[in-house]
């Protein structure tokens, strides 16, 4: 199977002052097309964090997010929202078991997501 997402020791760290604080710290997984996968953890735990990395909303501090083959660190602002208008569609997610927070589900077609964000039903 093809990979359509592959996530290399991503890590996003924000600033507060001098503080640092780690959302995210060294993640790896692949996605695989066709595959599912639930993001499930915590309040805090970096499930947005890395959804928001996944549909390049926003970039790791260090590390790789590599979809479809590419790099999205490596692209300019206009390929990443040409990637992000021509290859990923945002759709509202069937609901899953009722103490998931998250949920990012890829389809084969154009690598599209799928997002829920259950915190405020």
């Amino acid at each position: 199977m093809t990979d359509i997402l592959e996530i290399k020791d991503a890590w996003k760290t924000y600033k507060m002052g001098a503080e640092e604080i780690n959302a995210l710290q060294g993640i790896d997984f692949k996605l695989e097309e066709k595959s599912f996968l639930a993001v499930m953890g915590p309040s805090g735990s970096g499930k947005s964090t890395l959804l928001h990395m996944a549909g390049i909303l926003d970039l790791p501090t260090r590390g790789e997010i590599i979809l479809g083959g590419k790099n999205i660190s490596e692209l300019s602002g206009k390929e990443q929202a040409h990637l992000r208008r021509n290859q990923m569609r945002g759709r509202k997610a069937g609901t899953l078991a009722g103490r998931t927070d998250s949920v990012c589900h890829p389809s084969a077609e154009h690598y599209s997501w799928r997002f829920e964000d259950r915190r405020h039903q």
